[in-house]
């Protein structure tokens, strides 16, 4: 297996942890209003509502970042568009680190791979 297919693996693995994390974020951000349901004062829920669209703007962040983490490892395992490859590779660190770093030094060492003049 080349270079360029593993880091793109790896970017797709960053990408659907990603994913899977956004979904986490929903779920919580949906589940703990019926999981309170007590009668509330006014400053606890404007606490609790702020605290739900944080958590729903995270994980539309999170989603966002784990589908260009996939589109960058879809394209190094294609060969082509280094640009979007770097990007997946740097975009992968920030949704989860361990496979992103592995990820970006692959796919920097692969660049003759996917670079051809």
């Amino acid at each position: 297996m080349g270079k360029s297919i593993i880091g793109g693996i790896l970017c797709i693995v960053s990408g659907v942890l990603g994913i899977l994390s956004s979904v986490m974020f929903f779920f919580m951000s949906s589940i703990l209003p019926s999981i309170i349901g007590e009668p509330l004062d006014q400053a606890t829920q404007n606490s609790l509502d702020t605290f739900w669209v944080v958590y729903k703007a995270i994980g539309a962040g999170y989603l966002i970042l784990g589908i260009l983490a996939i589109i960058g490892g879809i394209f190094a395992i294609r060969k082509m568009q280094w640009g979007w490859v770097v990007a997946g590779a740097i975009i992968s660190i920030l949704v989860f680190w361990p496979t992103g770093i592995a990820a970006l030094v692959i796919l920097l060492q692969a660049k003759p791979e996917i670079v051809k003049p």
